[in-house]
């Protein structure tokens, strides 16, 4: 029995070698990180929208193309009575997809939600879809879905620059369409964060100021979500390393797909929203605290350099050290408005600029895929960025 034990011990430890082996290897990376190969639905006909419970008739299945000649796929859906035609009282449903003319007008005067889902699968998987139904009812907003390129039936290859790319197609297609910036919300979620964050990023240096960003179960980076991932939400990928120096560090220098969040959310110019989930087993929630903080930052004064050896620290260091985390502490509680609400989760705010707001919210449930359909986090997407319920 103990002989069968230490068999399966070291079967188990191979297969972990291997496995992280092969992360550092370009191709098993990238299939590891956006999971494009994952085809679900199977067989998926997104000409056929009503399969996958969205209505026909508003509806348009699209094909955007990116600044490099890749062909996406894409869902533009339009709010209940967008397309109502005062004309016809006796037809009960439109006969027909959106005419050009249509689509234009309900994007030149409704407000918009550009959406970028997480990796694997594609638009038409079922939490998704009923996230552009959500919007569509709630807010009175089209919404606008991409699959990346390499995904469902786009062409190409994923890859970092060629996410960005393709989620510049999509906000392209909206203003060519009609659509002000300032009618644009970026919603993204999981993986869509980082493709999110980097659009916002490149409209704010451009000057361009959208309605806002959402970021729905965010991560720091890629680099630091390799580090604390759970495979299939409870395995830790690369914890077992922490037993050898340098280990962790070792691999996370063969990334090649970085998704910065944090690094580029400080220049965007927009009223953000965050908010994740206590129960995501795929990204732990302290991702986007630590965002969150990261926008903090320049707001409350900065801790003093401490000397890297103990021995090499006076009492003035630490005394002044100690001063300066009290500061702080005290003009982190003066910025931020908390509110706590009972059995949904905790609200953190604060002004990032005049207009510009940044709102945390931590929910108690949600999990990973669901967060941006917790009614709670609808309510506030609402309210923080005057989308009106209904049509």
């Amino acid at each position: 029995m103990l002989a069968r034990v230490q068999y399966a011990l070291v079967v188990f430890g191979a297969c972990y070698v291997v496995l992280v082996a092969l992360l550092t290897v370009p191709f098993f990376q990238k299939h590891a990180i956006f999971m494009h190969a994952v085809r679900w639905p199977l067989f998926a006909n997104f000409d056929l929208t009503a399969k996958y419970n969205l209505p026909v008739h508003r509806t348009l299945n699209l094909r955007i193309t990116t600044s490099d000649n890749i062909t996406l796929g894409a869902w533009l859906v339009f709010p209940t009575n967008a397309l109502q035609k005062d004309d016809q009282p006796t037809v009960l449903l439109p006969k027909s997809t959106p005419t050009t003319s249509e689509v234009d007008l309900s994007i030149s005067t409704r407000p918009t939600i550009l959406y970028f889902h997480g990796n694997a699968a594609s638009r038409a998987v079922s939490f998704r879809v009923q996230a552009y139904t959500s919007y569509t009812a709630r807010f009175g907003a089209n919404v606008l879905v991409i699959d990346y390129r390499g995904y469902a039936d786009s062409g190409g290859t994923p890859s970092e620059i060629g996410l960005g790319r393709d989620a510049r197609a999509a906000w392209d297609y909206l203003i060519a369409h009609g659509a002000k910036p300032q009618d644009v919300l970026i919603v993204g979620q999981s993986l869509g964060t980082g493709v999110s964050a980097a659009l916002a990023n490149e409209l704010s240096q451009e000057g361009v100021q959208p309605k806002g960003v959402v970021l729905l179960a965010p991560f720091t980076s890629l680099d630091a979500l390799l580090v604390d991932y759970n495979l299939f939400g409870f395995i830790p990928l690369l914890r077992p390393l922490d037993v050898i120096p340098f280990a962790t560090t070792l691999i996370t220098k063969f990334v090649r797909h970085h998704f910065d969040t944090q690094s580029v959310l400080p220049n965007i110019k927009t009223p953000i929203l965050i908010a994740h989930s206590r129960d995501d087993f795929d990204i732990p929630y302290f991702h986007s605290l630590a965002l969150f903080n990261k926008l903090l930052e320049r707001h409350i004064p900065p801790l003093p350099p401490l000397p890297t050896s103990p021995v090499d620290i006076s009492q003035a260091d630490w005394d002044e050290y100690q001063s300066k985390l009290l500061a702080r502490r005290v003009g982190q509680a003066q910025l931020v408005r908390k509110q706590k609400i009972d059995g949904f989760g905790e609200i953190s705010t604060f002004d990032n600029s005049p207009g510009n707001a940044v709102v945390y919210v931590e929910t108690l449930w949600g999990g990973h895929d669901r967060i941006g359909i917790q009614e709670g986090v609808m309510d506030l997407m609402a309210r923080m960025f005057n989308l009106t319920y209904g049509c």
